[in-house]
């Protein structure tokens, strides 16, 4: 299953609310430097955000949660997943270590 931008925004109307129970759950994955992606909450599922049939991709956290802001969501999950643990050799399946920040995008500038 995967969601496109436009899909999303849909579902944000149709809530009623941008940042209440009915409010999509959206992440913002920090994979690399410069590659955000953006997944949105279904459940126990977490389904990509596309363009097309590609992720949807972002050079800066900064275009991701803007992008999100245009759309009308006010609230969204930024996710950043250190590789630290595979870096010094060590089995990255036992321990993650994760960065887990909820962003108010109500101070993100609109174009």
């Amino acid at each position: 299953m995967r969601m496109t931008l436009n899909d999303l925004k849909r579902r944000i109307a149709a809530s009623g609310d941008a940042t209440g129970e009915g409010a999509p759950v959206v992440e913002v994955h920090g994979v690399d430097l410069a590659l955000y992606l953006l997944y949105c909450r279904e459940g126990d599922f977490m389904v990509p955000i596309t363009k097309g049939s590609r992720a949807l991709r972002f050079q800066s956290r900064y275009a991701a949660l803007k992008a999100l802001k245009n759309i009308g969501l006010r609230r969204a999950d930024f996710v950043h997943t250190s590789a630290y643990d595979e870096m010094i050799g060590l089995d990255s399946t036992d321990s993650r270590a994760e960065l887990r920040e909820t962003i108010n995008l109500d101070h993100i500038a609109v174009d």
